[in-house]
């Protein structure tokens, strides 16, 4: 096993801009003013890569998907060139087996460790297969709609919902429809008045997204299923589209037609966002998707045909490749966990493909700034006109373990691409001296505490 540690040739310069912000009396806070100097600080990204490697005596491996405590499954090459799905956990890459046929690939994981996928049967063609989920060591087939012949499962909750796609009985051509495997049984979930549909990702609310025909000469859409309906989400232009995945907030990503080209797009509170591409004339895919609307996937250059991983987040796109060693080329990124982890297919400096997982240093000290302990009271009586733009603030108490107790959260920059812990405190010259942890900013102020979760805030003393 080897690991690299990867670092950006980046540097993030942070300034805070002359502004007094005055805080309004509350029973809690005086009336205040705080003076805020230029402060300048620099933070170096950091990653630690990991090769999962490969089955014994095998060549090759790929990872689809990772849980919030960093299981990682995907499909590894075995010794007798047959795909296995796998499970990568501390160190080590488990053969899942399969129902009896040749191969077997696992695409989903919960955080009970339950794993799903598709397997090959004992006596079925090599390019038909079943659904399946792994449980304990223990694989079980999940059969498929009556008088289907096929099936494969693509993602599972915490509750152990299981989408995916099953097909219809032979007398129906070749039609396919997404289901939910739900307490034992295969619910079929229609379409959008086509003849196809497929189910690509479940969240722990239970709600479904993947792609649906909307009828003759009109293509498929993305949809969203909940409770028994099934919503078309549209196009970012043009006729096709599909969702890919969908996390606890709602939040849905996928891709879609876009001017001549194929994007990934984020889905959130009725509108439909492009993704953009790594090049302006290429295209995306979006393929992984976290609780705090991180997304990863892969781009392509026009010309090339060469993938690059990507990670979007907050407006930008960034190519994973810049931040790796020599000698890696991270060709897709198809996973990524709260914790910021990320999993993916990639050649090693050997050129063998392999599963890899990059994990942010110091990664146990990194706190959501969705999840945040947060005070609105005061924030609701702040008017926003009184702060730059470029500050936004959240409580922060308790500090992430490690850390040094901050007395206020500050993220600033443009995009959460520009942003990581800064645990700061007062140096020699007085001076904040910034230690890098993940993408926040902390920074420790004396008497200072900002209780709010708004979209701009400033700071105040009481």
């Amino acid at each position: 096993m080897s690991f690299w540690k990867l670092r950006t040739r980046r540097i993030l310069d942070i300034i805070i801009t002359h502004r007094e912000a005055h805080l309004l009396e509350t029973s809690h806070t005086a009336r205040a003013r705080l003076h805020i100097e230029s402060l300048e600080a620099r933070c170096l990204l950091s990653y630690t890569l990991t090769d999962l490697g490969t089955l014994p005596n095998g060549y090759d491996s790929s990872a689809y998907g990772i849980s919030q405590d960093g299981q990682v499954i995907g499909y590894a090459v075995n010794y007798a060139g047959r795909e296995h799905a796998f499970l990568w956990q501390d160190g080590t890459l488990t053969d899942l087996d399969t129902l009896g046929g040749r191969a077997s690939f696992a695409t989903g994981i919960n955080d009970a460790g339950q794993v799903v996928g598709y397997s090959n049967w004992l006596g079925g063609a090599p390019n038909q297969f079943r659904a399946v989920l792994w449980n304990q060591g223990k694989i079980t087939d999940l059969g498929t709609l009556p008088d289907g012949l096929t099936s494969s499962a693509s993602a599972v909750n915490d509750a152990g919902q299981i989408a995916g796609t099953a097909a219809l009985p032979p007398d129906q051509g070749q039609a396919v429809h997404a289901c939910l495997w739900q307490d034992g049984t295969i619910i079929d979930l229609g379409t959008l008045g086509g003849t196809n549909s497929r189910g690509y990702g479940i969240n722990n609310a239970g709600q479904v997204v993947g792609e649906a025909d909307v009828g003759v000469g009109y293509g498929s859409h993305a949809f969203l299923w909940q409770d028994g309906s099934m919503t078309d989400l549209g196009t970012l232009e043009g006729n096709y589209s599909y969702g890919t995945a969908i996390n606890d907030a709602g939040q849905v990503i996928g891709n879609s037609s876009s001017r001549g080209h194929e994007h990934g797009f984020l889905y959130s509170d009725g509108v439909l966002t492009d993704l953009g591409a790594l090049d302006p004339a290429g295209d995306s895919y979006a393929r992984g998707l976290n609780n705090l609307g991180q997304v990863v996937g892969y781009a392509v250059s026009p010309g090339s045909g060469v993938p690059h991983a990507f990670l979007w987040q907050d407006g930008v796109m960034t190519d994973l490749n810049s931040l790796a060693p020599p000698g890696w080329a991270l060709w897709t990124a198809l996973g990524i966990n709260d914790l910021g982890q990320i999993v993916g297919y990639a050649a090693n400096p050997s050129n063998k493909g392999r599963a890899f997982l990059l994990t942010p240093d110091d990664g146990s000290n990194q706190r959501p700034l969705g999840r945040l302990p947060i005070d609105s009271a005061l924030a609701q009586s702040l008017p926003r006109s009184l702060f730059p733009p470029a500050v936004r603030t959240a409580a922060a108490d308790p500090a992430p373990t490690g850390a040094p107790t901050p007395r206020m959260q500050v993220l600033l920059g443009r995009s959460l691409d520009e942003a990581w812990t800064l645990p700061q405190t007062a140096g020699s010259q007085g001076e904040a001296a910034p230690v890098c942890h993940s993408r926040q900013a902390w920074i420790r102020l004396p008497d200072v505490r900002i209780d709010s979760a708004h979209d701009l805030f400033a700071p105040g003393e009481p």
